[in-house]
């Protein structure tokens, strides 16, 4: 059967969907690219925001026109379990806890071929470490959909990379729902830097990088561990507003002056760093000074880029109930604005790193032009009439600055 697996959100989802992918062709079947051609869909769903539910429903929506089977797990099925079978009485349901039945379901329709394929990794595969949240956001509904915190035993991630550097990788990414969290639920002697020096000591994969950090988080042993330079200098830190009136309002664990603080002493002490802040307007209670304060503080912090998004309201949620929602308009001309800031962020980081030498990973070709990214998150272009191998490693310098990319050329290495 082909069977396509759609995948919405956030790194977590990226990595189950991955491990759903490798046991489907495992048991014979054919992974397509377009759930138009696809006997069976997938669908693995996020329900962080209002819109995030309505693409869900959309692509079932199509998918069930096209006369396909489907499945769909994740995050809006555990949250809008009762709406989604409601509306759709004919799709299969199974929460983030029963992600692994869908295998068993599957299976059932198929002859279990015996032999193993590689699981269909990314050039960058995603090891997920961590699941769930305990920090309760007032804002955020994925707590209550994935549940509290729990983390992967150390060995099974050690097994896991150096399983992906059997079979060649060069980087990894390391993802969970709340990474700083990490082994706090297994030992108290375990935590984040701990599993990071497991991963150096016994693995020679060339590159690891973290999916986010919070700054709260950021310790003496954290730093230590991620000086390290096989520890990609590359780090993303939520900061959501730089108004700490907000802050305590949406149940965030620290202050502007920490984030501040942070992102100096990463800055100061990592070389070359790239560090990129998830920000959220349109709190309920953000007025124009306090949007004022988190554009100050963008505007004084050496950040690299931005996500930015707008505030969604969700059912459920402490902050669903709060006074001061903001229209719709507001929310639209803040992210105008922050997104504008992003790109000029973006721009000045690569133009600071013109002329110098980095190793890159290749991650696509179109004929001679080779698309690849550098251990601190430039996206970078180079000529080669030598085909390299998607995941290889190539050396390059950066040459000039051109939007979102940086134009390179290669260089020899003895």
């Amino acid at each position: 059967m082909k069977i396509a697996v759609q995948t919405m959100g956030c790194r977590s989802n990226q990595a189950e969907s991955t491990q759903i992918e490798s046991d489907i062709l495992n048991l014979g079947h054919e992974l397509v690219n377009s759930p138009n051609v696809a006997d069976i869909v997938v669908i693995n769903s996020c329900t962080v925001t209002a819109k995030a539910d309505a693409q869900c429903r959309r692509m079932i929506s199509k998918a069930l026109k096209l006369g396909q089977r489907v499945i769909v797990t994740g995050c809006s099925a555990e949250i809008n379990k009762e709406t989604l079978l409601k509306t759709f009485p004919s799709i299969e349901l199974f929460g983030n806890s029963d992600k692994h039945s869908i295998i068993k379901e599957i299976r059932q329709l198929s002859k279990n071929l015996n032999y193993i394929v590689p699981a269909p990794y990314r050039h960058r595969p995603i090891v997920k470490i961590q699941d769930g949240c305990d920090n309760f956001c007032s804002y955020c509904i994925v707590p209550y959909a994935r549940g509290r915190s729990r983390s992967r035993p150390v060995q099974d991630i050690i097994n896991e990379v150096v399983n992906l550097e059997q079979f060649g990788f060069n980087e990894i990414v390391l993802s969970g729902i709340h990474l700083g969290m990490y082994g706090k639920d297994i030992h108290e002697t375990i935590d984040l830097a701990v599993l990071l020096r497991e991963l150096l000591l016994r693995t020679r994969i060339p590159r690891i990088r973290l999916s986010s950090l919070e700054v709260n988080e950021i310790n003496d042993e954290i730093l230590e561990v991620i000086s390290e330079k096989r520890i990609c200098n590359h780090f993303h830190l939520p900061l959501q507003s730089g108004c700490n009136e907000i802050l305590i309002a949406m149940n965030r664990h620290y202050t502007a002056l920490d984030y501040k603080t942070a992102v100096q002493t990463l800055t100061m002490r990592i070389p070359d760093v790239c560090i990129g802040a998830d920000v959220m307007v349109g709190f309920p209670g953000e007025m124009d000074a306090s949007f004022a304060e988190t554009e100050a503080l963008i505007d004084q912090l050496p950040l690299s880029y931005l996500h930015v998004f707008s505030y969604s309201r969700r059912d459920g949620t402490p902050a669903a109930k709060m006074t001061g929602q903001i229209p719709e308009n507001i929310k639209k001309m803040r992210s105008e604005r922050l997104r504008h800031a992003g790109t000029l962020k973006r721009r000045a980081f690569i133009s600071s790193q013109i002329g110098k030498t980095k190793p890159v990973l290749v991650e696509s070709i179109h004929q001679t032009k080779h698309y690849a990214t550098t251990r601190n998150f430039i996206k970078t272009v180079f000529q080669s009439t030598e085909r390299y191998a998607l995941g290889s490693l190539a050396t390059v310098t950066l040459d000039k600055a051109d939007h979102n990319f940086a134009a390179a050329h290669l260089v020899n290495v003895e």
